[in-house]
């Protein structure tokens, strides 16, 4: 017997053990059976994705300038907090994890739901990062930002007035 027989045939048993283990393909076993997800139908999720994308590209495009693929402070930069970034200070991420967990709906299944977790952690943690930063450039305007927009969900409490008191 030659050697690449012997390894596909014990190629071959993994494969099989992971399909009585997980499923016709690895990873194909879905979580959501018999779930909500199945409440409503699955175009529905597919336009929560659309709708994620949306937003993303609304908030890469209300930037304009100040956009970066690293965290950067520009010459005159200015916070920006209209537009998608009134209730959240980074839309383009919540955008992002919103089509995720569209797909992840409606797909139904574990690896698209571990990817939306692992994308939460890594948006966390560079949201994070990119707060500092803004903290230390504009300091207390950042700070009172922070109090009326969400990290990467909308914070719909009560909108600051932007006039001053007599």
């Amino acid at each position: 017997m030659s050697t690449d027989f012997i390894g596909f045939c014990a190629y071959s048993s993994a494969r099989s053990r992971l399909r009585s283990c997980f499923g016709r393909r690895w990873g194909s076993v879905s979580w959501a059976r018999g779930s909500f997800r199945e409440t409503l139908p699955l175009w529905s999720w597919a336009l929560w994705s659309l709708f994620g994308l949306g937003v993303t590209a609304w908030a890469r495009v209300h930037l304009g300038q100040y956009w970066s693929d690293k965290v950067v402070i520009q010459p005159e930069h200015r916070l920006v907090r209209t537009g998608p970034y009134a209730r959240v200070r980074h839309p383009i991420y919540f955008g992002v994890l919103l089509a995720i967990a569209g797909t992840t709906l409606v797909v139904g299944e574990w690896r698209a739901l571990t990817s939306l977790l692992l994308m939460s952690i890594n948006y966390m943690v560079k949201a994070r990062k990119e707060d500092k930063i803004l903290s230390q450039c504009f300091g207390e305007e950042f700070r009172s930002y922070q109090q009326n927009a969400g990290m990467l969900l909308p914070h719909f409490g009560p909108r600051p007035t932007n006039r001053q008191s007599t």
